[in-house]
């Protein structure tokens, strides 16, 4: 890189696993057509012949904060969203999901949220099904960030876009 102000190149060792520390702001990066959909996951249930798909379940080293899915059973198709979150404290038994997106609409629902000891605290998340209307939302929109009961995850501006591209994906998936 080059430093556009003194004119110095800089050098960045930049890992792939990380991207989410990337310092820098690049112009938009064009990716193939179908760049996310082969990134979607796909799993045949050898007993009832249900088709499993998601989103990838790891981004980086960590666990994805969002994952859409998708399960084919008999023709039917039914699509769920699990958020995960980090706290410092614990709460048990508690309700509620807000997503707020970056056109400053809201998305909220009454669900359960579960939580489990973490290695950094308490991991917190939600398991949700969706509706067709939700599915057209999370297709279209950008999330900013996401509240677990009390606990808020913001959403770095290249993690909405890939999710709602996964989700347009997951959409058309067979």
């Amino acid at each position: 890189m080059k430093d556009t102000a003194s004119g110095q190149k800089i050098y960045y060792k930049y890992d792939k696993e990380y991207e989410h520390n990337f310092p820098f702001n690049t112009s938009k990066i064009k990716y193939p057509t179908d760049y996310f959909c082969s990134k979607i996951e796909k799993e045949k249930d050898e007993f009832t012949s249900e088709l499993k798909f998601s989103s990838p379940l790891m981004s980086g080293r960590q666990i994805s904060p969002m994952i859409i899915y998708k399960h084919i059973n008999k023709g039917k198709s039914v699509y769920y969203l699990s958020l995960h979150t980090n706290g410092s404290t614990v709460n048990v038994n508690e309700s509620g999901v807000i997503i707020l997106f970056q056109d400053g609409t809201k998305w909220t629902r009454s669900s359960k949220i579960d939580v489990d000891a973490g290695s950094n605290g308490f991991d917190y998340s939600s398991f949700i099904t969706l509706t067709s209307t939700d599915l057209l939302t999370f297709s279209t929109k950008k999330i900013k960030k996401f509240r677990l009961y009390i606990y808020d995850e913001d959403v770095d501006p290249s993690s909405a876009e890939k999710f709602k591209l996964y989700t347009e994906c997951i959409k058309n998936s067979k």
